[in-house]
Order: structure tokens, then sequence, then C-alpha cells
């Protein structure tokens, strides 16, 4: 019994003895700790926060500045250039009726083209809220180019409708024009600017994700000049009917929109400090446009040539343009120089679309006087891009 109570006595000294020592040793992991998080090079994190966001999570206010090098191809639906009507005989006999088909149509060749894009971003001290601001800018001129081949080989029966419409009237004296040359330039020039508050919510040690919303403001113009080269069916032009022999037509369409934009991105972590992710947005834009054109045109008759001029009065267009952005891509980053900044290169695939974009139908639906009060609305044409996105980011 005595040997029983000693046994107890020293069992409970220990355990006491084990107590103060675990209190000693949690106090000195917990200096440490606060020690090594208040170091500037070096990082602790909660378990559940994964690799890639150590550092930002470490640091209560982080910089980050990425630039992108972007290889988009714009396609933009209405921007047929010509079409080429041929006349022909449903009935042959006297009781024959002439019917237009479609002989040829020709687009303007859209392809790939680069531009880029810039970005800063900064994290506040507040719940990990980060303010988000990015710039893109994608400027360039496309091209269609139409060369008939020659008088000996005119076929009777064929017209030829240009865009803009204003182009020829609508006479039937203009049915023996033919084509001979048609040049025509497309310029797109888009700026974009994205303002939006973001904050990412980690999901276990591998996913993460990134909701923001905020605002999005567009500032984009389309240019369309053609140079047009016509000849004529007849033997010799009668002085009732002028007709024009070159000349060129240009429109101006320019743009600003403004509105709501918000969206999700996730990030998956690879082995090796590689990683897949996908983004996507949307935004619901108050668009108004400014459209305006003219044409020049030489016009011949049996007794002169001379000069003829057509200037539409600018109009305004008010509509709402939704947009949709989406990519998909991979990317690799780390931390350098004891985690005093993180490298990331990205590399996706991206796909804009951008709803009611081309007005050149509403203008030219004015100008040739179908736009009444009881005439219908033409639908607009959408603008869509796509292609592959390079980026490079640093956080500091």
């Amino acid at each position: 019994m005595k040997t029983f109570v000693v046994g107890a006595i020293a069992l409970c000294s220990l355990l006491n003895a084990n107590e103060e020592v675990a209190a000693v040793l949690k106090r000195d992991l917990k200096k440490q700790a606060s020690s090594v998080c208040s170091s500037p090079n070096t990082c602790c994190y909660a378990p559940g926060y994964n690799g890639a966001f150590i550092k930002e999570i470490c640091n209560p206010i982080n910089l980050s500045f990425n630039g992108s090098f972007i290889y988009w191809k714009p396609a933009q639906e209405g921007m047929q250039t010509y079409t080429l009507y041929s006349a022909e005989s449903t009935n042959p006999g006297l009781t024959s009726v002439l019917q237009n088909n479609v002989f040829q149509t020709g687009f303007i060749q859209f392809k790939y083209k680069p531009g880029f894009q810039v970005g800063f971003e900064i994290e506040s001290p507040y719940d990990n809220w980060r303010i988000y601001s990015e710039y893109t800018w994608y400027h360039h001129q496309f091209s269609d180019f139409f060369n008939f081949p020659g008088p000996s080989t005119l076929l009777s029966g064929f017209e030829v409708s240009l865009l803009p419409l204003f182009l020829l009237d609508p006479s039937p004296i203009y049915l023996l024009l033919q084509p001979s040359t048609l040049n025509s330039l497309f310029d797109l020039h888009l700026n974009w600017i994205f303002l939006e508050l973001a904050r990412v919510y980690y999901v276990g040690d591998k996913l993460t994700l990134r909701t923001h919303f905020g605002l999005r403001g567009d500032r984009n113009t389309q240019t369309i000049t053609q140079d047009f080269n016509l000849s004529q069916t007849s033997d010799e032009p009668t002085p009732a009917n002028d007709r024009p022999v070159s000349g060129k037509v240009r429109e101006w369409s320019h743009s600003w929109a403004l509105g709501p934009r918000a969206g999700i991105s996730a990030d998956y972590l690879l082995p090796y400090d590689f990683k897949v992710f996908g983004n996507l947005a949307l935004s619901l834009l108050y668009a108004k446009f400014c459209l305006k054109g003219n044409q020049n045109s030489i016009l011949v008759t049996p007794f002169d040539t001379f000069t003829e001029t057509v200037r539409l009065n600018p109009i305004t267009q008010e509509t709402a343009s939704p947009n949709l952005e989406m990519g998909i891509g991979t990317g690799w980053g780390r931390s350098f120089c004891s985690n005093a900044f993180r490298l990331q290169l990205l590399v996706s695939y991206d796909l804009n679309a951008l709803w009611n974009q081309n007005m050149f139908l509403e203008l030219d639906r004015q100008s040739t006087g179908a736009g009444t009060v009881n005439s219908p609305q033409i639908l607009f044409h959408d603008l869509f891009l796509q292609g592959l996105t390079v980026k490079a980011s640093i956080d500091l």
C-alpha cells in the first residue's frame, strides 16, 4: 500500500512537470510564430490556404502588376462588302420573268492581330478585398479586294450592291453598271477599361475561387472606306443617265459604353507550381453611337465629267450592349528572394462577345430613306474576338 501511494505521488509530479513543459513550449512556439509572421521576408499561413496565395495572405497590403500580349481575331456580323446578282429567266419564252440570284458575295477578311493589356491590383488590409483595374488596346485594319475579270468577260444581267447602301441610287439605270474594282478597308479601334472589387475564397489546399464586381467602360471606333470603279454595260451613256465611274465612300461609327460588370474565376493547383484556371464575366452596358458618312464620286455624261459629294447628317443611336468574356488556360508561378515577390506566367485562350456593335446598317437604313416611322428596325450585328493571351504578373 505504501509503495502504491509513493508511485501515485511520483506520477502526479511527472504529469504536472509535463504540463508545465508543454505550456512553456506552447508559449515559445507562439512567440516564434509571431516573430516569423512579422518578418517582411517570411510567411506563415493557415493550413486551409493553398501555396499559390501564401505571400498574399502573409502581407497586409499587396501590390500586383501585370502585362498581357493578346493575339486575337475579330469577326463582326453584317460586314459584306459587295453582292453580285445574276438575272436568270424563270420561264423562257414570251412570259419569261427575270429573277435575281446571288452570284457572289464579298466580306471583310478578318485575321489574327496583336494587342496588349495592362493591369494593376492592390489588396486592402480589410478582409482581403482587392481593387483591380485593367486597360485593353486593340487597333487594327482589315480589308477586302474585288477585281472583276474585265470588259471582255462581262456578262449582262449583273449588278453590284455595295456597302454602304447609299452608294448607288436604286433607279433602273444602275442595273447597267458593272463592277470593275472595289477596295474595302475596315478600321477597328477598341479601348476597354475594367474597374472591379474582388475577393478570393480558398476551397481546400488546391482550389481557389475569385469573385468580382465593378464597372466596365468602352470607347470604340469603327470606320469603313471603299474605293470603287464601275464600268457600263451599254455602249454609250445617254444625257439622262449619269453614272458614277469611280469614287470613295466612308462611314464612321464612334461609340462609348458604360455599365456594371461581374464575374468569377477559378484556379486549381498542379504539381511543380503549375495550375489550370478559367474565368467568366458578364457586363450590361449602356451604349451611345454617333454615325456619319460621305461619298465622293466622279460622274460621266456625254457632255461633261464632274464630281459629286454626298454627306450624311450625323445621327445618334442608343442601345443596350451585353458583353460576355470567358477564357481557359494554364500557368506557372513561384516566389523569389525569400518571398519578396512572386512571378506568374499565364497562357489562355479567350473569347469576347459584344452585342449590338455594327451600326453601319442603321446608318444606311436612314440614309436611303428607309428610316421612316413605319419602317422596320434593322437588327444590329454583333462583334466577336477570340485568340491567345500571354500574361506576366508580379506580386510585391
